[in-house]
């Protein structure tokens, strides 16, 4: 260690409070440095885990291979790891409730399968021998095909081949000889098997949607023929590509994939989004940090280059380089690095885990709902040294730049220290405002502020960034969450389910059923049913015109001779308590809507459109006296489809068929010929709907309760099939319904509603939990606001230190001045009024430059919301008002903390140091 080094490290032990606070700020700038580097390495982390409990570990997948072709896969030295599927056959299901998946298709397996694919058993166990079989939840919940633990079955195993006798795989979707298009497929060859029930496991993921079979999974029998997949893993992963490729070239009449989410996580599929994306946030955030810790550590280090002026000019009169100058700062820089960035590093990791601890699993819910992988901590050495690097390059950067401005100054000016502080004439002079107003002491204050500016510059603008940042954090959450918020509205109600009545169960004794349970604490029901209409085009509001006509590509809504306009309509029955809640809460008479002389509507006249790349609110009606709504109901004709309403070429409002499969052959009918049209009253135009109660967005909604519904609809015929509706008389018997629940804990309910319905051999796959979907809405807002204000709190930290840093540092400089403005008569009183009017510029400062350019940002945000949805511009005030009491709580504080401690300094005694 030599002799410049020595006098730094005496220099940082005299000055314990600076080193201490620059310690702090460098502490906190690696530990943020260290928490975005961490979170990258535990969010890519998450994002593998993920991809390996949904999709497997595997890198390549090879189908329809032949024995001796999967033992050279198994054998070659470029494959680490791999697991075999035998395909043993397909058993035809008569119970199945899916057309479009007919079969059960059982694999044997070999014993490492869990090790490479996702299995997730839900109850039972992985088979042990071949006579033992593990079967799929969805074989029951999508083809209603129930079978328990240890049952026997007797199945016809067989090949799968089409009309040419070509075998088909579990790949290959099914071809059902009612499809115009499709080859008629048989199953061939079959042999009995029989299998004991062993457990069950989720849908597997390597069983394609539209696969004709559910995967059923045995062991492996050794001796086993016929065809296989194959599940493996190269020794290098950036080969895995390349290798199937040749693996698909050398061998014929088999197909592969490789599994790309895990792949391109590991930038070894020719994809770099997700790492870009990474990447690239971790690059912004680190740029953000690097800027307000410089802005710190710049400081700090200007500081001690400032005190050490004196003796950097007597160093250089003796010799000294301007090298050995340079070096000694940044060896000051270095060894406070030793210090403040390990615990920096230590303190990220620790922050990151706590809040991973209490967020991770929120985020991994919003990320990945159907995942049971949670977000951790996941430290990477890759991480440590890029925190480690960035930290070490920021704080000698933050050091050079002080130290190259000092080593330039000469040994006279060093010496005599009159290069920080130059005075220009009237640069200082101030206003005859100011001393009437603050008196003396303003103006000393005022005085000092002007001439000492760089010394203040740096408080300056660590409060002006403190401002930006908070305020700007707070706003961007804000219209985060407004815009969010309507885009992606309310239900109104915790549980769906869709009922039809094809059980022969009857709507209103499941509802009693189901209301009663304890967890559900209101319910409801509605059915719905589509249908064309016309409308008086003069009824409706310009904007909605506007709006129709540019989604048409017309430059203004088209209307036929009698100046109607084609739109589409849906009519809501809705159950009748929940009508008549809705009738009193508008104060609309329950006689008017009950009336089956005269069925009344409702209709909701608001619309939220998607136009001019922005969400807009439009009203629909601008007068519904004059409305003269009529719906109709296509009837359909043997031997055509129906098309719907259309205006055709002549204005005229038709019904339209067409027939063959090009649909080129049209036939355009009369309304009065092949529709029946229903004139609508309407009593009230609102622009709500009842009470859980979902609207078709893009449609005019209609709503009757639910009571009027037969009389709605009495004009239909009889024996007539109308499109859309059941040909079941009367229609309330026949009409799915949609039933709503709200509920004190929806998981709970969701169990006890499934359990009512599996008693009544009721399907719950049209049971829908849209609590669990709006908790995953708000998990977003959580994690942007734990993160937000996380962010912002650690660099509002930095900027305080560095205030307190600033402000301590210059009143220890100036303890000479104070001592010779107390020895000329200048009381305590005064001089505690002098330094409150110079925390006052302080705080001015900053929020004069901070609070016009936080409002911009927010503006910038506000303009950004806007482009894509209809919002007023706002300012959260409250972030303005902690941001206002904060400035002047942190300024005044370490005012007070730095004067307490020259209050205790002997005036002689300090007139006579010059090393101050």
């Amino acid at each position: 260690m030599n002799i410049f080094q020595r006098v730094t490290l005496k220099n940082l032990k005299e000055n314990r409070t600076r080193t201490l606070v620059t310690i702090i700020g460098i502490l906190l700038s690696a530990a943020m440095f260290t928490a975005v580097t961490v979170s990258i390495s535990s969010l890519h982390q998450f994002l593998i885990s993920h991809t390996t409990y949904t999709d497997g570990s595997w890198y390549d997948a090879v189908y329809n291979l032949t024995s001796k072709q999967t033992t050279e896969i198994t054998t070659d030295k470029k494959v680490s790891d791999s697991t075999l599927m035998n395909r043993i056959g397909f058993a035809f299901l008569e119970e199945s409730e899916n057309p479009a998946k007919p079969y059960l298709c059982v694999y044997g397996v070999t014993d490492n399968f869990t090790k490479l694919m996702p299995v997730h058993i839900t109850s039972g166990r992985m088979p042990e021998n071949s006579s033992e079989i593990l079967l799929p939840d969805h074989l029951k919940t999508n083809g209603s095909v129930s079978y328990e633990l240890n049952d026997t079955l007797s199945l016809a195993l067989g090949k799968r081949v089409d009309s040419t006798g070509y075998e088909l795989d579990n790949h290959t979707q099914y071809a059902s000889s009612d499809t115009d298009t499709a080859t008629n497929e048989s199953i061939i060859d079959t042999m009995e098997h029989t299998y004991t029930v062993v457990g069950f496991y989720e849908r597997p993921s390597f069983e394609d949607y539209s696969a004709p079979g559910y995967t059923a999974l045995t062991l492996s029998d050794e001796n086993a023929g016929g065809f296989y997949d194959i599940y493996f893993c190269t020794q290098d992963i950036s080969t895995a590509s390349s290798y199937l490729d040749n693996i698909l070239t050398h061998f014929d009449n088999v197909s592969g994939t490789v599994n790309y989410s895990l792949l391109r996580l590991y930038g070894s599929s020719g994809e770099s989004t997700y790492n870009a994306v990474l990447y690239n946030l971790a690059t912004i955030l680190i740029c953000i940090i690097a800027f307000g810790s410089i802005s710190l550590i710049y400081n700090a280090f200007s500081i001690s280059v400032s005190e050490r002026t004196k003796q950097f000019g007597l160093l250089r009169s003796i010799g000294a380089t301007r090298q050995q100058l340079t070096s000694s700062v940044l060896f000051e820089a270095f060894f406070l690095s030793i210090i403040g960035i390990p615990l920096g590093i230590l303190c990220g990791i620790i922050g990151i885990g706590i809040t991973f601890h209490f967020t991770g699993g929120i985020i991994a819910k919003y990320l990945y709902s159907d995942s049971g992988v949670t977000l951790s901590l996941h430290v990477s050495v890759w991480a440590l040294l890029i925190a480690v690097f960035v930290s070490l390059v920021t704080i000698l950067i933050s050091a050079w730049l002080p130290a190259r401005r000092a080593i330039k100054t000469s040994a006279i000016e060093a010496i005599r220290q009159n290069r920080d502080i130059s005075i220009r004439p009237g640069k200082v002079k101030t206003s005859r405002l100011t001393s009437k107003l603050f008196g003396f002491e303003g103006m000393l204050a005022t005085k000092n502020y002007k001439r000492n500016r760089k010394k203040y510059r740096a408080t300056v603008i660590s409060l002006f960034l403190s401002i930006v940042l908070f305020i700007s954090a707070s706003s961007f959450c804000a219209y985060l969450t407004g815009s969010t918020g309507s885009v992606m509205g309310d239900s109104g109600y915790d549980i769906s389910y869709s009922f039809s009545d094809e059980n022969s169960y009857s709507l209103e004794a499941l509802m009693t059923e189901l209301k009663n349970i304890p967890n559900i604490t209101s319910s409801s029901f509605d059915s719905s049913l589509w249908a064309d209409g016309t409308v008086d085009v003069n009824a409706l509001s310009t904007d909605y015109k506007n709006y129709q006509a540019k989604i048409y590509g017309e430059s203004e809504i088209q209307t036929d001779a009698n100046n109607l306009s084609l739109q589409g309509f849906y009519l809501h029955f809705v159950q009748d308590d929940t009508f008549r809640s809705y009738l009193g809460d508008h104060n609309l008479s329950e006689k008017d809507y009950f009336n089956t002389q005269q069925p009344t509507a409702i209709v909701l006249n608001t619309l939220t459109a998607y136009m001019d790349s922005k969400y807009h609110t439009l009203s629909i009606f601008s007068d519904i006296e004059n409305a003269n709504v009529t719906v109709s109901f296509q009837k359909n004709k043997e031997g055509y489809s129906a098309g719907g309403l259309t205006q055709n070429e002549t204005g005229n409002i038709v019904a339209q068929y067409t027939t063959g499969d090009s649909n080129e052959d049209t036939l355009e009918l009369p309304l009065e010929e092949c529709s029946q049209q229903i004139p609508i009253h309407i009593g009230a135009a609102l622009t709500d709907a009842p009470a859980m109660t979902s609207t078709n967005n893009g449609y005019i909604n209609l709503f009757y309760p639910y009571s009027m519904l037969d009389t709605v609809l009495s004009s239909l015929e009889d024996n007539v099939s109308y499109v859309s509706l059941p040909d079941e008389r009367p229609l309330s018997q026949s009409l799915p319904a949609v039933l709503t629940f709200q509920c004190k804990d929806h998981t709970q309910a969701m169990t006890e509603i499934q359990s009512v319905l599996s008693s009544h051999n009721l399907s719950s796959g049209y049971l829908y939990d849209y609590a669990a979907s709006r908790e995953q809405e708000r998990a977003v807002f959580t994690v942007i606001n734990v993160f937000s204000y996380g962010f912002i709190i650690l660099i509002s930290l930095i900027a305080i230190a560095n205030v307190f840093n600033t402000i301590s540092t210059n009143i220890n400089l100036r303890k000479r001045e104070f001592a010779m403005l107390k020895s000329i008569g200048l009381t305590p009183g005064e001089f505690q009024k002098m330094m409150n009017f110079e925390c006052l510029l302080y705080g001015f400062k900053g929020l004069l430059y901070g609070l016009p350019v936080s409002i911009l940002v927010t503006w910038w945000i506000y303009l950004s919301v806007s482009n894509g949805l209809e919002m007023h511009f706002f300012i959260p005030w409250y972030s303005l008002v902690i941001a206002i009491g904060s400035v002047f709580l942190v300024v005044f504080a370490t005012m007070l903390y730095s004067m307490n401690k020259i209050k205790k300094e002997n005036i002689m005694e300090t007139l006579k140091d010059e090393n101050i």
